[in-house]
């Protein structure tokens, strides 16, 4: 949210900026806020990619907009974009097309963290946890100084029952980033 807000202040043109404010108040389940972002942006999409105005438009807060379907058209205009690979993997349901969508970025940028993030929690979802233990740990070793990084790994400490190892990656993120509150709320209900 904070590099959303920052790139709107930057260049308040500029439609995609507002993505990480769209995908914030989307996960917040915030409607009244995502519709006001996301008018704001639909209406700078002037001179967007079409690969932009589909993402832009996957965020459309009315019921029965087709988030799957603009996120697939935004993939076959942008297919190397990680960003992109990974919100759309996301939302797949089936298991094989995520990872292959994954991986065929990886193969492109295998220390991608959103790419590696969103691969380990699949492989965390489908009980490989080999797998999903050494794109987590790819993920902090490659991008140290990312936040989510290590509290994604936290998350897979907890499952695999590590709750000092857990402890200690959330806090890890939160020291990398004192916004990432959720990291510090994870650890304190930590009892070891």
């Amino acid at each position: 949210m904070a590099i959303s807000d920052s790139l709107v202040m930057k260049d308040p043109n500029w439609a995609t900026a507002h993505l990480g404010q769209l995908h914030y108040y989307w996960l917040e389940k915030d409607d009244a806020k995502l519709k006001e972002v996301y008018d704001m942006a639909m209406g700078k999409l002037k001179g967007a990619s079409l690969a932009e105005q589909y993402m832009i438009k996957s965020y459309n807060p009315a019921k029965g907009s087709d988030t799957r379907g603009n996120q697939r058209m935004a993939l076959l205009h942008a297919p190397n974009d990680p960003m992109i690979r990974t919100w759309y993997a996301w939302g797949e349901k089936d298991f094989d097309v995520a990872i292959d969508i994954l991986q065929k970025g990886l193969n492109r940028l295998p220390d991608n963290t959103g790419l590696n993030n969103m691969i380990a929690y699949k492989y965390m979802s489908n009980g490989d946890m080999d797998k999903a233990e050494k794109h987590f740990k790819l993920n902090t070793m490659s991008n140290p100084n990312m936040a989510n990084g290590h509290d994604s790994y936290g998350d897979f400490l907890l499952e695999q029952g590590d709750k000092t190892g857990a402890k200690a990656s959330f806090m890890k993120a939160f020291k990398l980033d004192s916004n990432f509150t959720v990291s510090k709320e994870k650890a304190d209900k930590i009892e070891e």
